[in-house]
């Protein structure tokens, strides 16, 4: 059975662990720092796929000044095309609108993907989540160390902002249409707060959208 929850702040070194193991071999995934991951972890805002004490990826949410991003979506290889990246970019940007409500406070809603890491988690954030795509963004590279730059030493890659109504239509719809499972016919369970559902989600978006 596959469990999506939030990291539990206590098994946060495991979790970082295995998100250094998978951006040391993947140059399109930026390596946070223990310090980054462990304020993350203790803030609830990593979400986990595990199949017992097996990671079988990770997102998080970063909020930073007037933009959150919805990032470090990592899914193991043997794991990919079942559904499980989805899953867990819905539950990581729908924690936050839910739990921290940001679009109330004027705060973007952000996604990068690098230039070169096709499709990646375009198809999720362009046609599952209906962000569009905003620009491109050119960084140098000193500012982003571990991510894979050009000749010129940028790292290029394309910025997707949350749309509105658009966005927040798409994810009511998959919290009323979550199957339970994953593609590949496993048994799929998702952890939420209390008395949370994701139905309170899905009634919470339709109320956003109206604001």
């Amino acid at each position: 059975m596959v469990q999506f929850s939030l990291v539990d702040p206590t098994q946060g070194r495991e979790a970082y662990q295995w998100h250094r193991g998978f951006a040391a071999s993947n140059d399109h995934l930026f390596p946070r720092t223990w310090k980054t991951y462990e304020a993350l972890a203790e803030n609830g805002q990593i979400w986990c796929a595990r199949d017992g004490e097996d990671y079988l990826g990770l997102a998080y949410f970063h909020l930073q000044g007037d933009e959150c991003e919805v990032g470090g979506l990592m899914v193991a290889t043997s794991q990919r095309s079942k559904g499980i990246g989805s899953t867990l970019a819905c539950l990581t940007l729908g924690h936050v609108l839910f739990e921290e409500d940001p679009l109330s406070r004027g705060v973007r809603i952000v996604a990068h993907v690098h230039s070169e890491n096709n499709p990646g988690p375009r198809p999720i954030f362009r046609h599952l989540l209906k962000f569009s795509l905003a620009r491109q963004v050119n960084i140098p590279g000193r500012e982003l160390p571990g991510l894979k730059t050009n000749a010129e030493g940028f790292v290029v890659g394309d910025e997707f902002h949350l749309t509105k109504p658009d966005t927040l239509k798409a994810l009511a719809d998959w919290c009323r249409k979550w199957s339970g499972g994953t593609k590949d016919g496993r048994r799929a369970e998702i952890e939420l707060g209390p008395e949370t559902s994701l139905d309170t989600w899905a009634q919470a978006f339709d109320d956003m959208t109206s604001r």
